[in-house]
This record gives C-alpha cells, sequence and structure tokens, in this order.
C-alpha cells in the first residue's frame, strides 16, 4: 500500500518533481520518513494482523520488522541522525523510548510524529513547491491557473489523506 501523502501528488508534478524539489531544498528526509513509517504499518499490521504483540515464533519476519524501526529510529528520530527530521523534543523522546526495547511500537505510537511532518509538508514546503513550478512557466500560457487549482487539490488530499492514516 501506498502512503496517502504519495496518493495525493496531482498529476501535473509528478512525486519525481517532488522529490527532486525537496532534494534541492534539503528536505527529502521529511517524505522519505513517512515513506518509512508507513512501510513499517503495512509490514506491523501483515505480521501481526489483529493482535498487539508480534508473533515471535515468526522470527524471519518479526528480525524485519525490528530492523524497519532500529532505522526509522536511527535515521529520522535519533539526534544527529543520518536524516534527523524536526520533531519536538517530547515526542522524539517519546519515541526514543522504543530504541532501547525490544518490544515493537504499534505503528500508532508515529502518529503523532507524522502528523508533524504532514504539517511541515503541506505548510511549509508544498507552497515552494507549488510556486515554484508557477514561477517556471509564462503568465499568459494558461498552466498558471491550473497549478493553482492543482495546489488547492492539493491541499484537500492532503488534509484528506491524514485523516485515513490512523488505523
Amino acid at each position: 500500500m501506498v502512503a496517502p501523502i504519495l496518493k495525493a501528488i496531482p498529476v501535473g508534478p509528478k512525486l519525481d518533481d517532488f522529490s527532486a524539489y525537496l532534494s534541492r531544498n534539503h528536505c527529502l528526509e521529511n517524505l522519505q520518513f513517512i515513506q518509512d513509517v508507513w512501510r513499517y504499518r503495512d509490514c506491523y499490521t501483515e505480521i501481526v494482523g489483529a493482535n498487539q504483540t508480534p508473533w515471535v515464533s515468526v522470527r524471519c519476519d518479526y528480525d524485519c520488522l525490528r530492523a524497519l524501526r532500529e532505522d526509522i529510529l536511527e535515521n529520522y528520530i535519533l539526534p544527529n541522525g543520518h536524516r534527523e527530521v524536526n520533531l519536538p523534543s517530547e515526542v522524539r523522546n517519546r519515541l526514543l523510548g522504543f530504541y532501547s526495547s525490544n518490544l515493537l511500537p504499534h505503528p500508532s505510537e508515529f502518529d503523532d510524529a507524522v502528523k508533524i511532518i504532514h504539517e511541515l509538508i503541506e505548510d511549509s514546503i508544498l507552497p515552494g513547491f507549488l510556486n515554484s513550478h508557477i514561477s517556471s512557466t509564462q503568465p499568459g500560457d494558461g498552466v498558471r491557473g491550473g497549478l493553482k487549482q492543482i495546489g488547492c487539490s492539493l491541499r484537500r488530499k492532503l488534509s484528506t489523506a491524514f485523516r485515513i492514516w490512523t488505523f
């Protein structure tokens, strides 16, 4: 399953364009964080199902899920991580509690962090991305108005997408 934020990228500006924009502006880690948490959520749901505790007897799957958790925490949550995302200390510290634990957090434990990063993308990054597409077109070519409509549509899709994020 694809993360809702990725489904929300409109037909005009493609995900590749958005990713390139994020990379140029040194904020690609925000999208990667959401993608990796979504991957963890899907894996957790597949392995654990309706149970709240993973089946340790399925060792290979359990190890894979634990590796996903460690990657998320090491890359995005730990201070000075390779792709550290900007989170309030109370959210970061709560998630860091899972780093030294053998327990695998329920995917909903990441919801606050995902919501914060989602809002950052929607409020701070997306407008710049859309403006970069608008400014790269000629004012009279009819694309400018279309991109403004895409921007409004994308904002609505992103807001709706986050609402369906939780279980």
